[in-house]
């Protein structure tokens, strides 16, 4: 039977903090906080006000999930920006 340290050991491995899942999975702490508002991220724990816990393994499957290509974002508003441009130039006086 393991030892409760060896239990802990295991428990916090499992659990990373907001930051950590930042730094081992490129996620900024901002779109994470996005992501828990709008109820669309990885599913969370909150362990106190401020402490937020995800479990690494949900995390992996929430990224496995979603869809690759994530360019398709930028590219999107890169053309509307230029559609916009060319409309309010059009505007001008010349």
């Amino acid at each position: 039977m393991p030892s409760k340290e060896q239990l802990q050991a295991v428990l916090v491995a499992c659990w990373l903090r907001d930051f950590q899942v930042e730094q081992k999975y490129s996620l900024p702490k901002g779109l994470l906080a996005r992501l828990r508002y709008k109820r669309k991220g990885p599913k969370f724990t909150r362990a106190s006000y401020k402490t937020i816990l995800y479990n690494d393994r949900d995390v992996q499957r929430w990224l496995e999930a979603q869809p690759s290509g994530g360019d398709s974002r930028m590219r999107r508003t890169a053309t509307a920006a230029k559609d916009s441009g060319a409309k309010n130039r059009s505007k001008i006086p010349a």
